[in-house]
Formats: structure tokens, C-alpha cells, sequence
């Protein structure tokens, strides 16, 4: 006769798995099964045969309910997942229609942070998603560098580019002057002060093991103070801030720029895929990113295709999975940190956006341009807002996207070799700074007699 028994088969399947899924010793998942003893028929044979699969061996029915809870133990994670993604684009759709500067990724940003910090989420974002989406911002940024963006500047290229690298070089020596304020580590606040790429400086630091949170948060005060100085800067000079009513919530519909849909995902997502293997084959850091940028703008400098740059809800969703990603990582040390360099961060921000406001007034009178495009040409960042705020102020939109264009690219190309030189640099200086010490104490105690011990 077979008897059932309830038993809970969890703990040996979980303890077997656990490492394989990353969950916790202790995390409950109590799933009740029944564990089957075999009758007198299959102890007569031998212990082989399944009671309730008869001609089955014993294996097959282990086999099955390990199988069964396999599916289950991995199915409530990634529903789990789903579930939060799709809730963080919904509220950050809703921020968007608020006005928050870069809603898809501040709104998800502190929600995975809020969720982090009261321990709701313990785990972080699959690795698979993060470099899927940092693939996906790397098409999109790459796709802000085609030639009809960079064609409307030809006849002004060198002083709009020497403004660019002002621009870059006023951040630079702003985030040594926070170093040395600070105390703070110069690789974080060089990476939080770059003006512009902020999804792509996010990857890049988490990348190269630089603190992704403090990046970010300075990175989005940035954009923040940019985005909502842009509007009012544009009122002030008397321009139009354009319409206050945002539009709709993007379609589902129309997830690529081209028209055919299933041709524009499919060579987003081959160049993706090509994109990554070739930045790894070159050694590029932050390959997930800078792999399929610099192959997006291969191929539209090269008229092979075009129309595949991630729109709309894809769009939203790669930053939301970019602000997410950051936002899981927070702790309450990392939160004390924050809000001690707030402040800074603040004035830093400004100090910033200043500079370039004095750099866009010499860049009108030396070009015989007006101000408001200069000023929107040459804003640290906040590329999304300040296109936002030209086409909507009816600015020299061709002009300001050329050079905003040209800044997310030298920005994207000299962060690593700014890194890098710094990196030396500071080595350097410490060896010269601890050499003379123990030059001045080696000759001091030159000649000198060894100490005697004395009882």
C-alpha cells in the first residue's frame, strides 16, 4: 500500500541550489510536497521501482519533483523581478508626466534604494539584465553621434569643440578642488562630475569598480540642476519654455525608430551582441556599453542601415533598469555618505553650470551666435532636457544637438584616459611624498650607534 507523508522536501533542494539561485540560508521558501514510501512490491524489487510510476525507477520520480521545484524555485524570482521593473517604469512614466528631470532613472534609482534600505530586496539586479541593459543605452548613445547631428557644425567645428573641452577640463578641475575639500576618493567625484553620459558614466564606474552610487547621485544632481535652470535661464533671457503639458505614455507599439519594427529589433539586437564581443576581443572597458556605441556609430556613419537606436517604452525601460541597478546597491552607510557630500555636491553642481554659462557667453561673442543657443549648446549634460527645451523654445535645434553630440563624445572617449592619469599621477605624488621621509630619517640616523638594551 503506498502511504503519502507530508514532509518538507525544501531544505535539502534549497540547500542543493542555493548558491546556484544567490538566495540566503535563511530564506524561507517552505513548499510542501509529499514524499511517497514504497510498498511491499517495489521492497520486493529491490528498491528500484517507482510505487507511483510503476516501471519507473526511483531516479525517475527524484528526477521529477526536483525538476517540478526547480521550476518553481526559479520562476518566483524572476516574477519577482518582472513585477518590480514594471512597477518602477509605471512610477517613473508617472514622474516624467510631473516634470522630474530624468524621471526613468531617478524615480527607479530611489525606489530600488528605498527597497534596499528597508530590506525588502536583499539581492541584486541578474548581471544579464544590467549588461542587456547597458547594451541598450550604448546603441542609444551611439546613435546621438550621426553624421546628420555632427553636420550642422562643420563651419564652427574648432571653436565649438575647444568650448566642449573647456567645459570637460572646468569639471575635471572642480571634482580635484572637491577631492581635496572632501577627503573623497578622486576616481568618484571625477566620474560624478563628467557633464553628460550619466547612464553611460554610471555603467562605466560600476565597470571599474568606482562607487556606482555616489556617481550617480552626483551625476543626476547634475542633470537635475540643468534641467530645471534650462526653462527658467530661457524665460529670463525672454524665449518661449514651449508647452508645460508632456505628452502621452509611450506605445509598445513603436519600440525602435525605424518604421519596420521586427527589422529595427533585430539589428538592435545583433549589434548589441556584435558590439559586446568585439569591445572584449579589443579590451575596452565597460564593454557591455562602449561596445555597442562605437559600433552604432560605425554603422550610421558608414549609411549601412539606420532606424534601430532604441524609442519609447524600450528606451524607458534600459533607464529604469540602469536606475534600478543603482539604487539596489544602497546601505546606510552609503546613505550617511550622501548626505554629508550633498552640500558639495550642490555647489559643485552650480559651480559648474556657471563656468559653462560663462564659457556659452564667450563662445556667442566670438562666434556671433545668440545666447540661448550657446547657453543650451554647452550645458554640462542633461542632453534629453536641453533638446527638450530647444525644440520647445524653438532654438537652433541642429546646432545645439551637433555640439551636445560632440561633448557625449569626447566625454565617453577621454573619461578612461582621465582615469587613468589620474590614477598615475596620484601614485606618483604619494611615492614622492613618502620618498623624502624616508631619505631625511635614513640620514639622520646614519653614523648613529644601535640602542643597547639594558636590564
Amino acid at each position: 500500500m503506498v502511504k503519502f507523508a507530508p514532509v518538507r522536501w525544501w531544505a535539502t533542494f534549497h540547500d542543493f541550489h542555493r548558491d546556484r539561485i544567490g538566495l540566503s540560508a535563511n530564506t524561507d521558501m517552505r513548499t510542501e510536497a509529499y514524499s511517497i514510501n514504497i510498498d511491499s512490491r517495489t521492497a520486493a524489487n529491490g528498491g528500484t521501482e517507482s510505487a507511483i510510476f510503476p516501471g519507473r525507477p526511483i531516479a525517475f520520480r527524484r528526477a521529477l519533483t526536483r525538476g517540478a521545484g526547480w521550476i518553481r524555485v526559479r520562476t518566483k524570482p524572476t516574477l519577482g523581478w518582472v513585477a518590480l521593473i514594471a512597477s518602477c517604469y509605471l512610477l517613473s512614466e508617472t514622474g516624467e508626466y510631473l516634470r522630474i528631470p530624468a524621471a526613468q532613472l531617478v524615480v527607479s534609482m530611489f525606489v530600488g534604494g528605498a527597497l534596499a534600505l528597508s530590506g525588502v530586496a536583499r539581492r541584486r539586479m541578474p548581471a544579464r539584465v544590467g549588461r542587456a541593459s547597458q547594451a541598450i543605452v550604448g546603441v542609444l548613445m551611439g546613435s546621438y553621434l550621426a553624421p546628420s547631428a555632427l553636420g550642422a557644425i562643420t563651419g564652427r567645428a574648432l571653436p565649438l569643440v575647444g568650448v566642449t573641452v573647456a567645459s570637460i577640463a572646468i569639471c575635471v578641475a572642480v571634482a580635484a578642488v572637491l577631492t581635496r575639500r572632501t577627503r573623497t576618493n578622486g576616481v568618484d567625484t571625477t566620474l560624478g562630475l563628467m557633464p553628460g553620459g550619466s547612464a553611460a558614466i554610471v555603467a562605466y564606474a560600476k565597470d571599474i569598480g568606482a562607487d556606482s552610487r555616489f556617481v550617480a547621485f552626483a551625476q543626476y544632481l547634475r542633470v537635475g540642476v540643468v534641467a530645471l535652470s534650462a526653462p527658467l535661464i530661457i524665460v529670463g533671457l525672454g524665449g518661449n519654455p514651449g508647452s508645460s503639458h508632456p505628452g502621452r505614455f509611450p506605445s509598445f507599439s513603436h519600440l525602435v525608430a525605424s518604421s519596420h519594427q521586427a527589422t529595427g529589433l533585430a539589428m538592435l539586437t545583433s549589434t548589441g551582441l556584435l558590439g559586446v564581443w568585439l569591445a572584449r576581443r579589443l579590451r575596452l572597458p565597460a564593454p557591455a556599453l562602449l561596445g555597442p556605441m562605437f559600433l552604432t556609430a560605425a554603422i550610421l556613419w558608414t549609411n549601412l542601415t539606420g532606424g534601430f537606436a532604441p524609442a519609447g517604452s524600450l528606451r524607458d525601460i534600459a533607464f529604469v533598469l540602469v536606475g534600478l541597478e543603482v539604487g539596489l546597491r544602497f546601505d546606510l552607510a552609503s546613505v550617511r555618505h550622501l548626505r554629508s557630500m550633498l552640500p558639495y555636491l550642490l555647489a559643485a553642481s552650480v559651480m559648474v553650470c556657471l563656468a559653462c554659462a560663462g564659457l556659452a557667453w564667450a563662445l556667442a561673442v566670438l562666434v556671433g551666435m545668440p545666447f540661448i543657443d550657446s547657453y543650451l549648446a554647452t550645458t554640462p549634460g542633461g542632453i534629453n532636457a536641453v533638446l527638450a527645451t530647444a525644440a520647445s523654445s524653438h532654438a537652433n535645434l541642429p546646432v545645439i544637438a551637433g555640439v551636445q553630440s560632440i561633448r557625449l563624445l569626447l566625454v565617453i572617449g577621454l573619461t578612461a584616459p582621465l582615469i587613468q592619469a589620474g590614477n598615475r599621477w596620484r601614485a606618483l605624488r604619494a611615492r614622492r611624498t613618502a620618498m623624502p621621509v624616508g631619505s631625511v630619517t635614513s640620514s639622520a640616523t646614519r653614523g648613529m650607534p644601535s640602542p643597547r638594551l639594558h636590564s
